[in-house]
């Protein structure tokens, strides 16, 4: 054998060749079980979100009906005048 083949046979047998096609399948389809965990995961936190944004949504139009019906209950909203024809704001009366 000639000095590079000696070589090359002698890396094959001390096991720096490399990884093996079943190796770098097995991380393969590690991380693309780890990449679907992540991405559900990223999923439900969004839909969360979406969820605490409406039900802040809900309180807000709560508040404001509330409002309303208080001011209506106390003779008016008070912006407007007894003719309801200018904001007494605007007109200072």
């Amino acid at each position: 054998m000639t000095d590079r083949k000696r070589r090359v046979t002698r890396h094959r047998h001390m096991g720096e060749g490399g990884f093996t096609l079943i190796e770098l399948l097995v991380v393969i389809a590690i991380l693309s079980v780890l990449a679907t965990i992540v991405v559900l995961n990223v999923t439900g936190v969004k839909s969360k979100g979406n969820t605490a944004a409406c039900v802040t949504d809900v309180a807000t139009v709560q508040t404001a009906v509330d409002e309303y019906v208080n001011a209506q209950a106390s003779g008016g909203l008070g912006v407007f005048s007894s003719t309801g024809t200018s904001p007494s704001a605007i007109t200072g009366g």
